[in-house]
């Protein structure tokens, strides 16, 4: 909460500083405080539209406040500016195969995933998924 108020602080005398919203913003997340943690977000992304790293980030929090399809909608714009992010494509395999219920999407995603980064730390978890979820 001591980071929490000096990012506030730094946030607040300089409402251009992206890097304090952007902090801010996680150490808001990290604490799950997403009510707060949703305008710092979107403050960010006012000072710096093209930032993957905080648009990923308010996608992440728009889920777990319970905003599963803002959080698509973030997430889509990360992948409008670099089809292959993966984070994104992992985030929105896991919106739409566990909130969504959508799962010709989350395969899509899932796959995408697989092709980008055969190594990502979930990879496992997804080829399960895809096993026990077929088209």
């Amino acid at each position: 909460t001591d980071a929490a108020q000096a990012f506030q602080q730094a946030a607040q005398a300089d409402g251009s500083f992206f890097a304090a919203h952007y902090s801010l913003g996680r150490v808001q997340y990290l604490l799950r405080d997403y009510s707060r943690a949703l305008p710092t977000w979107e403050q960010a992304l006012a000072v710096q539209p093209d930032s993957a790293d905080a648009r990923y980030m308010f996608a992440l929090t728009l889920n777990a406040a319970g905003y599963a399809p803002d959080a698509v909608l973030e997430s889509e714009k990360i992948l409008a500016a670099n089809p292959n992010d993966t984070r994104a494509h992992l985030l929105l395999g896991n919106l739409y195969a566990e909130q969504l219920r959508d799962k010709a999407r989350a395969r899509a995603h899932y796959q995408r995933v697989l092709e980008l980064d055969s190594r990502n730390p979930n990879a496992t978890q997804i080829r399960y998924w895809l096993v026990a979820n077929p088209a």
